[in-house]
């Protein structure tokens, strides 16, 4: 499932492309321009960039925070690291981050229930469907640190 959605996401890519280059390549056959193979492929080059650049901003772990929380991380959050990946019919996300007893707080009482408590951690967890049939976070607190592991799976 996961080489069909690759190529969807490919197909997805190209027809993009097409949409862009095909005005580009027209112009530049008719208005007979020099160099007219060096204006596409700076235009190609340019879609590449350009869809690479939003890429990387969509899973900035800002984003990534307000999206999963519902508030845009406080002055307090300092992120350590944050992963991303969805494809087609599943994903996956992580957060770390170190953040006051007050942001985790109101964190934690969005209708995560508590599973565990050992060594000082407790796990949170919940099951929902927002964007995938079925969706799993998992929220561990470690209060003498302040530090907070969130992971997110969405799977059809």
């Amino acid at each position: 499932m996961a080489a069909l959605s690759a190529i969807f996401l490919g197909i997805i890519f190209f027809i993009g492309l097409a949409v862009v280059l095909t005005p580009v390549t027209l112009v530049a056959f008719l208005a007979d321009l020099r160099h007219r193979w060096r204006w596409i492929g700076i235009t190609a080059l340019f879609y590449c960039v350009a869809v690479y650049a939003a890429c990387q901003w969509a899973v900035r772990p800002s984003i990534l925070f307000e999206r999963e929380f519902g508030f845009a991380p406080t002055p307090d959050v300092r992120f350590i690291s944050s992963t991303y990946w969805v494809l087609g019919d599943s994903g996956h996300l992580t957060l770390v981050f170190h953040a006051s007893p007050q942001t985790i707080e109101r964190i934690r009482i969005q209708e995560f229930e508590l599973i565990s408590e050992d060594d000082g951690a407790k796990h949170f967890h919940k099951s929902y469907e927002r964007s995938f049939a079925s969706e799993t976070a998992d929220l561990v607190i470690t209060p003498a640190k302040n530090r907070v592991f969130y992971e997110w799976t969405g799977i059809a």
